[in-house]
């Protein structure tokens, strides 16, 4: 059977254009396909996990350094009350009261005073 050639379709507003129907679509994807699907899907799976895993990295970076500055922050506070304790120490130290208190805690004795040593256990004061 001879083709008949093919003529150009020419548009114009008085003719509409002829309608093409397409062939019906297969309703059930082949297995290539799906393997193709699986694949997309694992691929974007690795790169989720790996995108999670390198951000967690920073936030767990983040919460050590948060963890760390905290205990800074203790030992700071912990050198401050050191450190008024001894100024208070000092300012205590410097009146004559306060060195009397010392010399006597190094078994220091005035002029004139005779010393006693008491043998036995040390009853803490005020008991």
């Amino acid at each position: 059977m001879p083709r008949k050639p093919l003529e150009p379709i020419f548009v114009s507003a008085d003719k509409p254009v002829p309608h093409v129907r397409r062939p019906p679509r297969r309703r059930r994807p082949r297995a290539s396909q799906w393997a193709w699907r699986i694949g997309i899907a694992g691929s974007l799976a690795a790169a989720s996990l790996v995108t999670a895993a390198n951000m967690s990295v920073p936030f767990r970076a983040n919460l050590r350094a948060h963890g760390e500055l905290q205990e800074m922050r203790q030992a700071v506070a912990q050198k401050e009350r050191e450190q008024a304790a001894l100024q208070q120490q000092l300012q205590l130290l410097k009146t004559d009261q306060g060195r009397e208190i010392e010399a006597r805690k190094q078994n220091l004795i005035r002029p004139g005073e005779t010393p006693l040593h008491v043998e036995g256990e040390r009853i803490p004061p005020g008991d």
